[in-house]
């Protein structure tokens, strides 16, 4: 069956794979495209594991994306927002580990900046069911309270749920989108026990 988070756009039957992916091409919300002899479904969502979502045979898959963002390496192409980026699932490694695996994907750890781009990423982590906290670019390690990307550009925009952030003992300093909360967002600390997972994101010009 199809993904139950994803929108699915109204696109013509009876249409070669060829007309679909060039239809999708002329919607900047479509990112992806699912086509089986005439049927072509267009989506606005992004998939972990493209095989298990194939609802039966016939059906193949394709990702749409432009230059600059390496889907075949397990990056991900929104156009709508222009945003490439790649979900590492569940490890044990600390903050400064999945910032060095991002740097070497030629990115960086995921900067959320606005709602529209917290909304897409929320339904993109829920597509994906992902049970452990994911986290994101931005830090207060060296001002309590201030919370800055690595560049040291001041965040703006934030997506707190409860009484977040709360320093919980001191030590929480990263960021962690929560998906027990409606993947908002909670402080948290930075050790290599923490099982958590996080996105690397490639700027796109």
């Amino acid at each position: 069956m199809y993904p139950q988070n994803t929108a699915d756009l109204v696109v013509p039957e009876n249409i070669t794979t060829f007309e679909c992916l060039l239809k999708c091409g002329e919607n900047s919300r479509c990112m992806s495209i699912f086509t089986n002899n005439g049927q072509c479904h267009h989506f606005n969502g992004g998939f972990v594991d493209n095989t298990m979502l194939l609802p039966n045979p016939g059906w193949t898959f394709y990702n749409v994306y432009t230059d600059g963002c390496p889907v075949r390496n397990g990056y991900i192409h929104n156009r709508q927002h222009n945003l490439c980026y790649k979900l590492h699932l569940g490890g044990t490694r600390d903050s400064y580990d999945f910032m060095t695996t991002c740097t070497s994907e030629g990115g960086e750890l995921m900067r959320i900046t606005s709602q529209e781009i917290q909304d897409h990423i929320s339904a993109f982590l829920a597509d994906a069911t992902c049970h452990f906290v994911v986290l994101i670019q931005g830090s207060d390690r060296n001002s309590e309270g201030t919370f800055k990307f690595e560049d040291g550009t001041v965040m703006q925009y934030f997506d707190w749920y409860g009484t977040e952030p709360n320093n919980h003992l001191g030590d929480e300093d990263f960021i962690f989108i929560v998906p027990g909360q409606g993947f908002r967002w909670g402080d948290g600390i930075d050790v290599a026990s923490t099982v958590s997972s996080f996105i690397c994101q490639i700027p796109m010009t």
